[in-house]
């Protein structure tokens, strides 16, 4: 189920404009909170997807480094799993 969830949520940025309003799934800022480390994550992203560098940049500094440990986490997944890389013959 991992998974599914990455990649769903990687597809999901990847193909909608980091321009638009993204669905916010803070739960500081569902509570009212402010300041929380982890907003503007997947609007930086989005951005990469896009090739807006300097727009990813200013949405949130961590966002290239959590892309590149998701994948590394997608890849770990898809060896535990036993599913191949390759296409089967």
């Amino acid at each position: 189920m991992e998974l599914v969830v990455w990649v769903a949520g990687l597809i999901y940025l990847a193909i909608i404009h980091p321009g638009e309003h993204l669905p916010n799934f803070c739960l500081a800022k569902l509570v009212g909170l402010s300041g929380c480390p982890g907003c503007g994550l997947g609007a930086s992203i989005s951005h990469i997807f896009h090739g807006e560098w300097q727009e990813s940049w200013e949405s949130h500094k961590l966002g290239g480094l959590v892309l590149f440990a998701l994948v590394l986490r997608i890849i770990q997944l898809i060896k535990l799993y036993h599913i191949p890389l390759k296409p089967v013959k």
